[in-house]
């Protein structure tokens, strides 16, 4: 992947770009599903971002 970029192949060519965009997304997801946050760190980013998480008011009525 370097040795494509030092030689400038990723430049015009998409293919090579498509490629190399490719398997940066693949390394990325594989990073991030091999890491599962436990109790602890899930409840300090509930804590920090509670307004996220919230569920709009909703109000019902009946007109007679």
């Amino acid at each position: 992947m370097r040795e494509a970029q030092t030689l400038g192949l990723d430049c015009g060519d998409s293919d090579i770009r498509s490629r190399l965009a490719q398997k940066t997304n693949f390394l990325t997801l594989s990073v991030a599903q091999s890491t599962e946050p436990d109790d602890a760190a899930l409840k300090v980013i509930l804590n920090k971002n509670s307004e996220r998480f919230l569920s709009p008011v909703a109000i019902a009525f009946q007109q007679i």
